[in-house]
């Protein structure tokens, strides 16, 4: 008899755990209804990848309070090493504009290859333009326009013009 009582207590605390935990979308409804501060506990306690880069977005927009960019980078930081291509986008555009970061140009283009690595438009677009952007005199320079036209519209041609780019650096 009290084997069974402990299994099932045991039974009603796991329901109980599952019906309390949260997910990043739970964040996402607490943030539509203006209640910023939960969403930030929602999502901290989540932790995943989306979860992270909505609490960047909350300490960029100051909804908490003051704007706190360096914060915001640490949770991109955190959701980009989750392989993240959208936060990786983002610390590209972070270090390009020097936003909550000291502005750095070639860490910029960086986090832009990652994301255009894994397949992000908007990161092939943003890494072929800051090749473009380097004032190079050198083939990299050259090869810039393929670069992006073929990411774009023939991903078998951006291996190929990837390596080029490696060996050239």
């Amino acid at each position: 008899k009290i084997l069974t009582r402990f299994f099932f207590i045991m039974g009603l605390l796991t329901q109980a755990s599952l019906a309390l935990a949260f997910t990043t979308q739970d964040g996402v409804q607490a943030a539509r209804e203006g209640r910023f501060h939960d969403a930030q506990e929602i999502w901290e306690e989540v932790g995943d990848a989306a979860a992270l880069r909505n609490l960047a977005g909350l300490h960029i927009s100051g909804v908490l309070g003051e704007a706190d960019l360096e914060t915001a980078v640490g949770y991109l930081s955190s959701a980009a090493d989750m392989c993240d291509a959208q936060a990786m986008l983002s610390l590209g555009h972070v270090y390009a504009n020097g936003m909550g970061a000291e502005q750095d140009n070639a860490l910029a283009e960086s986090w832009f290859a990652r994301a255009a690595d894994l397949e992000i438009p908007e990161g092939q677009f943003m890494f072929a333009r800051s090749v473009l952007e380097r004032n190079r005199t050198d083939d990299e320079a050259q090869i810039a326009p393929t670069v992006l036209f073929s990411r774009i519209f023939f991903p078998c041609i951006w291996n190929s013009c990837r390596s080029i780019s490696a060996a050239l650096r």
